[in-house]
């Protein structure tokens, strides 16, 4: 019994292989990243931070409960020993664009953003920087803007660097918050 050698893996044809253009790489890669930076611009321009008909002090404990209950293993995962501290800040100004806002100065700082989501109408943002790891949320009460934020590191003092970013942004941006 003689066996026939085989000469194609599709399907009979026989596909000559493509020439290498490296031009045409530099465009797919460009492509690429035209597509990465309009993705992220939609995201910043969808997240509306929700207005809530609550005092201030209970749209900050509420903020904080979200980041705590719902994103501690995030902060925090299991096994891992690391140093966590939730806060919040507040500006007289509103502006429910904020988290836009910050996620493109952030960007800006080298941080990854890793996830957004969405907790019962509430806008949550999922970021790391080297390190450390942060969650960030906002929300609009009748008087100011309320943003709060999780931060979690192996290392002190990378929360701390994040930490000091975090203000650094909020107190450079067009609004001036106040902790």
């Amino acid at each position: 019994m003689k066996v026939r050698p085989r000469i194609s893996e599709h399907a009979g044809r026989v596909l000559p292989p493509k020439a290498f253009d490296p031009g045409e790489r530099a465009k797919e890669e460009s492509a690429v990243e035209e597509a990465a930076s309009e993705a992220t611009q939609k995201i910043t321009h969808v997240l509306a931070a929700p207005s809530l008909s609550i005092t201030n002090s209970l749209a900050t404990d509420y903020l904080k409960r979200v980041i705590k209950y719902r994103f501690s293993e995030y902060l925090r995962p299991p096994g891992e020993k690391r140093f966590t501290r939730i806060s919040a800040l507040s500006s007289p100004h509103i502006n429910q664009e904020i988290l836009g806002v910050l996620m493109g100065h952030l960007q800006e700082a080298s941080c990854a953003i890793e996830n957004v989501e969405d907790v019962e109408g509430t806008p949550v943002v999922l970021f790391r920087r080297e390190n450390a790891k942060s969650v960030l949320t906002a929300c609009v009460t009748q008087t100011s803007t309320i943003v709060a934020y999780g931060l979690s590191s192996t290392e002190e003092h990378e929360m701390t660097d994040l930490s000091e970013l975090l203000s650094q942004i909020t107190s450079t941006s067009t609004h001036a918050f106040s902790g």
